[in-house]
């Protein structure tokens, strides 16, 4: 598994927000991707490292998934709207070859009227 220091991820929207809002989540990752095409000097194939899942919950409930495949870019940006009706926690996570995991949590807060 991949440390959390060399993936580095970012977890960004507005908050506070006032309730029902309609926010916009951006999420990106950037790790040290490999296709899997690859091969050393010696013809060994150098293994894919490459990002499989992103999954995003809300106050522990799913609220958006993506499986990604192989023509994704090298450090995939990912944006999907999330109405605020509560506060609580946003957490999002990207899964993939190697062990590799990396999870961020963010709180979303919503404004007093």
């Amino acid at each position: 598994m991949k440390s959390p220091d060399s993936l580095r991820a970012v977890l960004q929207f507005q908050s506070p927000v006032a309730k029902g809002s309609v926010i916009e989540v951006h999420a990106v990752i950037r790790h040290p991707m490999e296709s899997g095409f690859r091969h050393t000097e010696r013809g060994e194939v150098i293994p894919a490292n490459l990002i499989r899942q992103f999954v995003c919950r809300f106050n522990g409930e799913e609220v958006f998934r993506a499986d990604l495949h192989p023509g994704m870019g090298a450090d995939p940006s990912i944006r999907f709207p999330f109405r605020a009706e509560l506060p609580g926690e946003m957490e999002c996570e990207w899964m993939g070859d190697q062990g590799l995991s990396r999870t961020l949590r963010r709180a979303l807060s919503i404004s007093r009227p």
